[in-house]
């Protein structure tokens, strides 16, 4: 029964045109931005070297795209968890008793799965990077952290961001939220680019 139910929230992301399009924009968009990134900085490691290359800013330009992405995870987890609800799944799930909160479980496993395959793309980028820029060995802890904490952490929190507004009954108001927690995010992001 628990593995019929993981089958089924599965399916739910998987057949559902905005939750699945807007993963697949999600994946496409981070590639282009990490491939042009680093592209970027091997042709400035490649026209400089060491002296005009620091590899610290890769790291912190990897960060801000990935906080970027937080908008990508509010929606997508938001859309996933209002399917539910509009199909009457966590209904008949709910007359189930504690049952019920299973299907929720379950939804949010589907999300970390989606949010695994994300990291590991990113990782991808991070690693690469490391060696074709020849990282001093005093970042590798760092690159580290920022899997965990930019990319890995970050993501789960939007989803879990998604999931709180899903709550809100009304579909425009939780559109609403949802984009002014957005706003606050990206505004954190630009407030010190533009301080600079």
């Amino acid at each position: 029964l628990i593995m019929k139910t993981f089958a089924k929230t599965i399916k739910l992301f998987l057949k559902s045109p905005q939750i699945i399009l807007a993963y697949l924009v999600l994946l496409g968009v981070s590639n282009v931005g990490f491939i042009d990134l680093y592209k970027a900085f091997v042709t400035e490691y490649e026209k400089w070297g060491e002296q005009g290359t620091d590899a610290i800013y890769f790291l912190g330009d990897m960060g801000y795209l990935c906080c970027v992405f937080f908008v990508f995870w509010v929606f997508i987890s938001y859309e996933y968890f209002r399917k539910s609800k509009e199909a009457g799944i966590q209904e008949n799930l709910d007359c189930l008793g504690a049952r019920g909160s299973i299907f929720y479980l379950h939804q949010l496993g589907t999300l970390m799965l989606a949010v695994l395959v994300f990291s590991a793309n990113v990782s991808v980028y991070m690693v690469v990077g490391y060696f074709r820029l020849h990282f001093p060995p005093v970042l590798t802890d760092q690159i580290f952290k920022m899997l965990a904490i930019n990319v890995f952490l970050l993501s789960v929190g939007a989803v879990f961001c998604g999931s709180a507004i899903s709550q809100i009954k009304n579909r425009f108001a939780g559109y609403g939220v949802a984009l002014a927690l957005s706003f606050l995010m990206i505004w954190e992001l630009i407030e010190p680019i533009a301080g600079g």
